[in-house]
């Protein structure tokens, strides 16, 4: 500012010598003269006036300017700050991402060998399953049939029952009345008869050739039973059976049966 107020002086000094220069000689008094310099003098004054009014309007609206470029700026370096910070997170977001799909994928293959280890493990036990299943099939061994095929049957026949209602082994034939051991091992048997009065039987279980369990049964009434058992050591393919060793009357039935009183032959594989 203080140099402004210089320049203005001295520019206005140039402009009063320089206009002293060119007043020509006085025609009329020389108070005439005074009085026209200094007219002038005064319009100068005035015009410099106004000069240094506009100058100094021109600083001030250069030094808004000179503001407003700053503040522009200061804005623009805090948008481009912004935008490189923005930069940057969105990088690091990429990168993140780029590390969150790489671990994605890990587990994927991850789960993708769990799933195949699990599969395998499914396939090794479903394996072991069936080779439990079918060593369970041959240490199973059970069966039950009733109903009488003949109700007279002779000395040493073998009784049939028909209906059979258990054969876990497959070991009973419901055609021959005979019980063929699937596998060695020990076994339990059961059997009951049912006889008509005043009749005796003298049953039997018979297991290759030799009798296992004996007996002598004459009901008191009709339609009266007695059940025996007995446990024999049988290798694979000995046969077991019901039979009679004597009676009192062969030519006429031995047997009673109907919806109550049963007659059966039953076994199962102890070990």
């Amino acid at each position: 500012m203080f140099h402004l107020k210089i320049n203005l002086f001295l520019i206005h000094l140039i402009i009063v010598k320089n206009y002293a220069r060119t007043v020509p000689e006085p025609l009329c008094s020389k108070f005439s003269y005074d009085e026209q310099l200094l007219e002038k003098m005064v319009r100068v004054e005035f015009n410099v006036n106004n000069m240094e009014k506009n100058m100094l309007e021109t600083e001030m609206s250069m030094r808004k300017t000179e503001e407003t470029m700053q503040e522009t700026d200061r804005s623009m370096r805090e948008t481009h700050a912004n935008m490189m910070d923005t930069e940057r997170k969105i990088q690091e977001a990429q990168q993140k991402m780029a590390e969150t799909h790489a671990d994605i994928m890990t587990a994927q293959k991850k789960m993708q060998e769990n799933l195949a280890d699990i599969n395998e493990n499914i396939k090794l036990l479903e394996q072991k399953d069936e080779m439990l299943e079918a060593k369970r099939g041959k240490d199973v061994v059970a069966f039950r049939a009733h109903k009488v095929a003949d109700k007279s049957v002779a000395d040493n026949q073998v009784f049939v029952f028909t209906k059979v209602v258990l054969n876990e082994g497959s070991g009973y034939s419901s055609t021959s009345g005979y019980f063929t051991a699937p596998v060695s091992g020990i076994y339990f048997f059961n059997s009951q008869l049912c006889g008509v009065v005043n009749k005796y039987i003298q049953y039997a279980i018979v297991s290759q050739g030799d009798t296992r369990t004996s007996g002598l049964f004459m009901p008191y009434k009709h339609g009266t039973c007695t059940s025996f058992s007995g446990v024999v050591s049988m290798r694979m393919g000995e046969r077991a059976w019901v039979t009679i060793n004597g009676n009192g009357s062969p030519s006429s039935d031995l047997i009673y049966e109907d919806s109550r009183e049963w007659n059966y032959f039953s076994g199962f594989l102890i070990r």
